[in-house]
């Protein structure tokens, strides 16, 4: 039993850990951007799409954490004369556990998030343009194959903050945090190509 609430410890010092790590990534990004306060023209629609890999987050029947894979669309509509966007998305991600160390015990959560997002955007418009994003909304939770734990389709919240940067208005790196149920938080970094949303040509410029 001891052994178990450390291991939940454990669990939860990483998340906290991730989630100051994000902290000090948007600080410091704000901090060198301090003095660029003006908005950029950019075109008002944009996508991106995007996979990755993830780790599970937290302690979960002690198993033993694997890297997985996920994917995802997110489509933003950046609001003129701010740094800010708003959209909708749709995030796929599994934590993936493994109970025997030989690949033949293992379980794998999948987490299907689809909700609303809200992202400020440093230096939008430019050929590296850092943000931060929260997103939050629906989470769906199942066991993909066999099971072990806790199956079955369940609901409920899902929040994920994410930071990163995107560059050349074509290229998104992020990292991200997703929250939605015990046994089915993870974390993880993804890369993304997107579609629109670049910088307007000044009318001066030829």
């Amino acid at each position: 039993m001891a052994w178990s609430k450390n291991n939940k410890r454990q669990g939860l010092k990483r998340l906290v850990m991730t989630s100051l790590l994000m902290a000090v990534i948007c600080i410091d990004v704000m901090a060198g951007n301090a003095g660029d306060s003006t908005s950029c023209a950019v075109g008002r629609v944009e996508a991106d799409f995007y996979v990755g890999a993830c780790v599970p987050l937290g302690n979960y029947h002690d198993g033993d954490g694997k890297l997985s894979q996920l994917l995802g669309i997110d489509v933003r509509y950046n609001i003129p004369h701010t740094k800010w966007d708003a959209g909708v998305f749709l995030h796929i991600a599994c934590a993936f556990r493994d109970y025997d160390n030989m690949g033949s015990n293992y379980q794998n959560n999948r987490t299907c998030g689809i909700g609303l997002s809200t992202a400020y955007n440093f230096r939008q418009g430019s050929r590296v343009n850092p943000f931060a994003e929260i997103k939050l909304g629906y989470a769906i939770n199942d066991v993909v194959g066999r099971h072990r734990y806790d199956y079955g389709r369940k609901t409920g919240v899902f929040f994920s903050p994410v930071v990163g940067v995107e560059l050349l208005s074509f290229l998104r790196v992020s990292g991200f945090a997703d929250i939605s149920r015990k046994g089915f938080h993870s974390a993880g970094l993804s890369l993304g190509i997107v579609v629109g949303g670049h910088k307007k040509k000044d009318k001066k410029e030829k």
